[in-house]
């Protein structure tokens, strides 16, 4: 489980979080949504460490991620970008992280197989695709068997046939008891593969509800409006403090908004 407290993030004059408090269940994928701006990698980061809380927790399995000794065994993360020599193979790559969390190297091979990348392992990493370098990533995320998976825009350079492998893959990962959180300004794409919507806009946490509820109050040509405010830069999730979906007109059963938020502050992701 990743447990979030009035968490607060700030860069000089700017609040990149703004007193996020949610939870992030076990055996669950949750999906992380809203457009380009709105905190989902700096929520990401503080969670795993990389960026210091300006007030607020972030936990995982109960501690800091600070406070690990071997966190590859506990929390898998790739949050995009290529952090990986483009002068080693896969394997090197991979076999060098294994080492530094006391990882067998036999585990390295399961990875490979894993996320399809046995055929190209000898292969120098600076001259993957973006797709192969998505699959390295998350070939590392879950080196470590880990019970917590972190994706930041996991499907982001995945081929058709990549984007159902990881869907099945993210499935599979809950339905095995592990924490999954997922990144993503595509509300389509969130809908197919998550449990649980988390919306942030601007920093502020405006809703926290099941998917399934989204999908059951939302008629497609609600779901099409909402994809394209989200694409737009902005989201209708909430009027006047009431909870809404994708513009459904009517509360969301189980939703939570923050208290409040209005159509204008979201549309604008104040």
């Amino acid at each position: 489980m990743i447990q979030i407290e009035h968490l607060t993030k700030r860069y000089g004059t700017t609040t990149a979080l703004h007193d996020v408090t949610c939870e992030v269940a076990t055996g669950t994928v949750t999906g992380l949504l809203g457009p380009n701006g709105a905190g989902k990698s700096t929520l990401m980061r503080v969670v795993l460490g990389l960026d210091h809380a300006t007030s607020g927790t972030a936990l995982v399995a109960g501690r800091r991620y600070a406070t690990l000794r071997r966190p590859l065994h506990v929390v898998g993360a790739h949050l995009g970008g290529r952090a990986v020599h483009p002068q080693r193979s896969a394997r090197q790559h991979l076999l060098a992280l294994a080492r530094s969390n006391r990882i067998p190297a036999a585990r390295v091979e399961e990875v490979l197989d894993l996320t399809g990348l046995r055929g190209v392992a000898r292969r120098r990493a600076g001259g993957f695709s973006l797709g192969m370098g998505q699959r390295l990533g998350l070939a590392a995320a879950l080196l470590g068997d880990p019970g917590t998976v972190l994706l930041d825009e996991p499907v982001n350079g995945l081929d058709t046939d990549g984007v159902r492998w990881i869907r099945r893959l993210l499935r599979r990962l809950a339905d095995d008891g592990r924490t999954v959180l997922i990144s993503s300004h595509l509300l389509s794409e969130v809908q197919l593969v998550a449990d649980r919507v988390l919306v942030l806009g601007k920093g502020r946490l405006l809703a926290d509800l099941p998917t399934a509820d989204l999908a059951a109050r939302a008629t497609p040509e609600h779901l099409a409006e909402g994809m394209s405010a989200l694409e737009s830069g902005y989201l209708s999730l909430v009027e006047d403090s009431a909870e809404y979906v994708a513009g459904a007109g009517r509360p969301a059963s189980g939703a939570t908004v923050q208290s409040g938020a209005t159509m204008q502050e979201v549309r604008h992701g104040r």
